[in-house]
């Protein structure tokens, strides 16, 4: 198929796989500057906007409908309120999140730019592959606000119900299954290879601009699978297959639903998915102060909760300091994961 034919790359479990990343950083350098962004900032003071007047950009680095924007849009009402100044969302999808990441570096930082970005653009992509930015340079870590559920579904007509059967079919049709994800360097990407190694399985991964489009070449029989967040609510629905959540509790949307423990299978226990916001260097302390204290506040009005509850997603605030710590700490976490799958550059 045309999609396949575009995005297709083979991942092999069990053995060495390619590197298709150009070189670029090397891990110590990374872990090494991941430190300048762990810079300790005050803490967030009364949420008002201070900073220059004008509305305010927030750039979505994926297309519309995956879970990061699917976050930003309950989110993001309730900051508006707080800080009185509206806020225009912008996706700017491609690359795994680095094209739209790329801009917001590269925008001026006067408090007017933030973005919302995952796991991946941040810890994951940098360590995977050459960037056009800087994540340890270019950006300002604002405000972590949450942890997402994540599942693996396949597509309702795959001939497999269970983990078990999904890894037997695998193994008897290798380099066949085919898993979409929200694109290279995505921690999706990186669910599709852990899976892959652990599960001593060739199957295909097939990077697209965005969890949304992902699911829906999942939903028009394209692609057979994907681990994502974005399949929770299809899975409800009944549109696709829930096979396992990657979490280690079961999510109480699909409570009938085991986990990858539940199943014994390992690979998963040190993955955590999260989301939060960030600025370009240099934007006024002022403004990262006061837009981290609007998401804390955000973060307990009980209509943003349901919302996030809805998409399979905890709330999990840090401000900017320890943000940038965690940024840090995942460096080294990441690296470890994904050097043994020969993903390092």
């Amino acid at each position: 198929m045309k999609d396949r034919e575009d995005h297709q790359f083979q991942s092999k479990g069990g053995d060495d796989m390619t590197n298709i990343f150009n070189a670029g950083w090397t891990r110590r350098s990374i872990l090494a500057g991941a430190a300048a962004i762990a810079t300790a900032l005050t803490m967030p003071g009364q949420a008002r906007a201070d900073w220059p007047e004008g509305n305010m950009r927030m750039i979505v680095p994926y297309a519309p409908g995956g879970t990061s924007d699917n976050i930003t849009r309950a989110v993001t009402p309730a900051i508006e309120a707080i800080l009185g100044r509206t806020i225009t969302i912008e996706n700017i999808g491609g690359g795994g999140g680095v094209i739209g990441v790329t801009q917001l570096a590269k925008a001026e930082p006067d408090g007017l730019t933030f973005g919302f970005v995952p796991t991946a653009t941040l810890v994951i992509a940098p360590l995977m592959r050459k960037l056009n930015y800087d994540p340890l340079t270019e950006i300002q870590p604002v405000a972590k606000v949450a942890e997402s559920y994540g599942a693996l579904a396949m597509r309702k007509d795959f001939p497999a119900d269970t983990l078990d059967e999904v890894i037997a079919y695998a193994k008897a049709h290798p380099g066949e299954v085919t898993f979409g994800s929200a694109g290279i360097g995505s921690i999706t990407h990186l669910y599709v290879e852990i899976f892959a190694a652990s599960a001593g399985v060739e199957v295909n991964h097939v990077p697209f601009k965005g969890s949304s489009e992902a699911m829906n070449n999942v939903l028009g029989g394209h692609v057979d699978g994907q681990f994502d967040a974005v399949v929770l609510r299809q899975a409800q629905a009944g549109a696709v297959k829930p096979i396992a959540i990657l979490n280690d509790e079961r999510w109480d949307g699909l409570p009938d639903v085991p986990t990858l423990n539940d199943l014994g299978f390992k690979g998963f226990e040190d993955i955590a998915s999260w989301f939060g916001f960030i600025a370009p260097a240099g934007v006024p302390e002022e403004a990262v102060q006061q837009f981290s204290a609007a998401v804390d506040q955000a973060l307990k009005d009980p209509q943003v909760i349901e919302r996030l509850a809805a998409l399979g997603v905890m709330p999990k605030y840090l401000p900017a300091d320890k943000f940038g710590a965690l940024i840090q700490s995942n460096y080294k976490q990441y690296g470890d994961i994904l050097t043994p799958l020969g993903l390092t550059q």
